[in-house]
């Protein structure tokens, strides 16, 4: 008799946690997209800020002729 609650109650539970699970992908989804998107805007700003100290590295190289 144990076994047969213990399987009824797992089954309720998976019921009810499915559909919980598939909108959490959803979401984890949107997240890694978003991430991705950021991880670009880092990568292009590490670009910039790197061609911004080559320009004050000639500048101040410059300044010290």
């Amino acid at each position: 008799m144990f076994e047969a609650y213990a399987i009824g109650v797992t089954l309720r539970l998976n019921n009810l946690i499915s559909p919980q699970l598939a909108l959490l992908a959803r979401e984890f989804e949107g997240i890694d997209a978003r991430v991705l998107g950021i991880t670009s805007t880092l990568r292009k700003l590490g670009q910039e800020s790197a061609a911004l100290r080559q320009v004050a590295a000639a500048g101040n190289a410059t300044d010290r002729s």
